[in-house]
């Protein structure tokens, strides 16, 4: 975030109280700087749960403080997707610089555990209403078949746990893919 990546994880932080609450050294050393350290880009299952973030700026190309009304409290859940670029580390992102390598039917094994662990967490803590992504098809270039499919298997898993949860897929104007496909998978009717 500090670097200008413009991620979700990081987009959260550019608009919340969320990076105060993960740039802790407790949580530096045990979250982040372990998955570094494991030089392995398919990073893990660990997740952090971080309660009651203060949303207080817009989600613009230039965010700007809103007006004290607008302000929302949310709680995130943070995990790492597998991260399939050619070149995994950079300045933006030091850590693994060896490519991940995973078959197709392994890696959508990996999305549903992922998947699971996730939904698992909001469980957990008695989260009615999640707004998700496109786990892992920007920056770190999942393919968002693969991705949606995984969610699309593990969600019937927790029927009935929350009250709603929604798919918030963000696109640029000009390529529609990951949400064509995101919608696609998630609103196909039942076989």
């Amino acid at each position: 975030m500090t670097k200008g990546s413009s991620a979700q994880e990081e987009s959260l932080c550019r608009l919340s109280t969320l990076y105060p609450c993960l740039n802790t050294p407790e949580l530096k050393k045990a979250y982040y700087d372990f998955h570094r350290q494991r030089h392995d880009a398919l990073y893990t299952d660990a997740c952090i749960y971080t309660p009651d973030i203060l949303v207080i700026k817009t989600d613009d190309d230039a965010p700007e403080r809103m007006e004290e009304k607008y302000w929302c409290r949310l709680d995130v859940i943070s995990c790492a997707a597998p991260n399939l670029r050619e070149r995994p580390s950079n300045a933006m992102n030091p850590g693994p610089s060896r490519p991940a390598r995973i078959t197709p039917e392994a890696l959508l094994s990996l999305l549903k555990q992922r998947a699971r662990r996730i939904l698992s967490v909001a469980a957990e803590n008695r989260e009615d209403i999640l707004i998700l992504g496109a786990f892992g098809c920007g920056a770190f270039r999942n393919p968002p078949e693969t991705a949606a499919h995984a969610w699309a298997e593990v969600l019937p898993e927790f029927s009935g746990v929350f009250e709603k949860v929604h798919f918030a897929v963000y696109c640029r104007p000009d390529d529609m893919r990951n949400y064509l496909v995101f919608d696609e998978a998630l609103n196909a009717p039942a076989l």
